[in-house]
């Protein structure tokens, strides 16, 4: 997903969400379900309408499989589960959707801050940072810094920190997603997140993109 979404509005920005969240609820309503294992914005294909298409499946497996390897796809979006080799599921995408939630309204990587060692070759930089953010995430429960309200619908911020709480059992599924998010589009307002557990607490808005701020992610 390389678009240049600063001109685009936040209902569009919606529907693209929505697209995804309806291609991932296919997935874990076939029989088996289908866990992605890898749903990054790397592998959204959109059109030139802004319209979204999740591919990649390379590293999909039916739920039942035996063959599920313990920590499969980008560790920048990784669920912090995975991460720690511990069982997952279906909310193991969810979580990754939280993150990819952030990037259409941020615009910038996930936890793009962090700062690790200069390193002389480009896709072993990348690496350390995916490896560190993955490991931010799972073992400090970091995530990336709130948005504030005129850049993210605050309802998008709840939802987005429902789909990314530490413990997979209190994310909320993809049909309730969809729900919310298409009441979303219709109403052309943003309505309650899906599910009854409640969400954290917001923490102080994040103001700009600003790489030099001190505060360069939360701890939920």
């Amino acid at each position: 997903m390389f678009v240049d979404v600063s001109d685009i509005t936040v209902s569009k920005r919606i529907e693209m969400l929505l697209d995804i969240a309806r291609g991932m609820t296919y997935l874990h309503k076939r029989q088996p379900p289908i866990i992605h294992r890898d749903l990054t914005s790397f592998n959204i294909l959109v059109d030139k309408d802004f319209h979204c298409k999740v591919a990649d499946f390379g590293m999909s497996r039916a739920k039942d499989m035996s063959n599920m390897t313990r920590q499969p796809g980008n560790l920048r979006w990784m669920a912090p589960e995975v991460t720690l080799q511990q069982e997952y599921d279906e909310a193991a995408d969810v979580f990754s959707f939280a993150l990819i939630i952030w990037e259409v309204f941020s615009r910038s990587l996930p936890l793009h801050t962090l700062q690790p060692a200069q390193v002389s070759f480009a896709v072993l930089h990348c690496l350390i940072f995916s490896v560190q953010a993955a490991g931010e995430m799972a073992y400090r429960d970091v995530r990336p810094p709130i948005l504030s309200a005129d850049i993210c619908p605050s309802a998008i911020t709840t939802l987005m920190q429902k789909c990314w709480a530490k413990d997979p059992k209190e994310r909320p599924d993809f049909p309730s997603i969809v729900d919310f998010l298409l009441q979303a589009v219709e109403q052309q307002d943003v309505p309650h997140a899906p599910s009854s557990i409640p969400a954290p607490p917001l923490s102080d808005p994040y103001e700009q993109m600003d790489p030099t701020a001190k505060k360069s992610y939360v701890v939920v």
